[in-house]
């Protein structure tokens, strides 16, 4: 009875300890300390060029093909980096298209930056990023947070959009993927009408502004020519006049 005794206060002991020892570690300092570092952990994306591995004739600028040269097909795509890992943390990143779910260490980085590669950005991808301590006795979910890549939109391409660089469905990355090719051609229609307006306004005023310009410009020149029109006209109103004159007598 009494060694039962003495190996329950033993383990009580032994848990107390390790409950100190935690307590130790986790202190309030750390915690402040643990969320500072999370709080500097970045998601960040770079746009890139993706090799597909396959290849096309190429076309010369005058558009002639040549099937005995062939370029590699690139495609639009982002190089996607977490900055800002310490050994005290570690980071999973998930993303909603399933291509990712891993935990990642300091161990597993370039000097605190983790390099999850390039992905084609044929689609918007959500990333959900969680920061956690990896301080032993101090297991804290620290911070979540979301990035968002777009996707390429091809309609950027069309000529309409090289001519309406600020018309919305034409800005070459977006995460908008409610509209098609249908509402493209319809908004665009409807964009071009209200702009053709607005364009033949600025041209009104581009010429005005052109000629005020000229003015202010040619001031001095404007002042001579207009007084030597002026002299001109009264000298020759004052010779029809003596002429006038001279006849009567």
């Amino acid at each position: 009875m009494r060694k039962n005794a003495k190996y329950i206060l033993v383990s009580l002991m032994s848990f107390c300890f390790a409950v100190n020892v935690n307590a130790a570690e986790c202190s309030y300092e750390k915690q402040v300390e643990l969320n500072n570092i999370a709080s500097t952990v970045k998601a960040t994306y770079e746009e890139t060029e993706i090799d597909t591995g396959e290849t096309m004739n190429y076309v010369d600028e005058d558009g002639d093909i040549h099937p005995d040269q062939k370029v590699p097909i690139m495609e639009k795509g982002f190089n996607i980096k977490i900055l800002n890992i310490t050994n005290d943390i570690s980071v999973n990143v998930s993303s909603d298209d399933q291509r990712i779910n891993r935990t990642y260490f300091y161990s597993d980085s370039n000097n605190g930056v983790i390099d999850l590669g390039n992905v084609i950005a044929d689609k918007v991808i959500t990333y959900t990023i969680k920061v956690y301590s990896n301080v032993d006795g101090c297991v804290l979910d620290l911070r979540t947070f979301i990035m968002v890549t777009p996707m390429y939109n091809s309609y950027s391409e069309f000529e309409f959009c090289s001519q309406y660089p600020n018309f919305e469905y034409c800005q070459e990355y977006t995460t908008d993927t409610t509209y098609n090719l249908d509402d493209f051609m319809k908004k665009s229609e409807e964009y071009r009408k209200t702009n053709k307006k607005e364009e033949q306004k600025n041209e009104t005023k581009k010429t005005q502004n052109k000629f005020l310009d000229f003015i202010k410009k040619n001031k001095k020149l404007l002042i001579v020519i207009g007084s030597i029109i002026l002299i001109a006209g009264v000298t020759t109103i004052v010779i029809i006049i003596i002429r006038k004159r001279s006849r009567l007598i």
